[in-house]
């Protein structure tokens, strides 16, 4: 799983670096959740996943759901 944010710090690489990388080495995670508070970059990365993912990726231009986030946190404890 991948949540994915857009902006990454002032003259650092953005989201949609991550997101051409995982495109042209064709490596994708399972999940992929876009969190980022750029609509705009979070438009652009969206469209250009959907378009280059494979079929069996899940792909959200929201974030984590909180459900998941409980699980996975209880999950780490075990």
């Amino acid at each position: 799983m991948l949540s994915l944010d857009f902006d990454l710090g002032w003259d650092q690489p953005t989201g949609m670096d991550v997101v051409l990388y995982m495109i042209s080495a064709n490596r994708y995670p399972r999940e992929i959740y876009l969190h980022s508070s750029s609509i705009v970059g979070r438009k652009q990365m969206y469209e250009l996943l959907y378009q280059n993912k494979p079929e069996n990726v899940k792909l959200a231009s929201g974030p984590v759901p909180y459900e998941m986030l409980l699980h996975i946190a209880k999950t780490r404890q075990e």
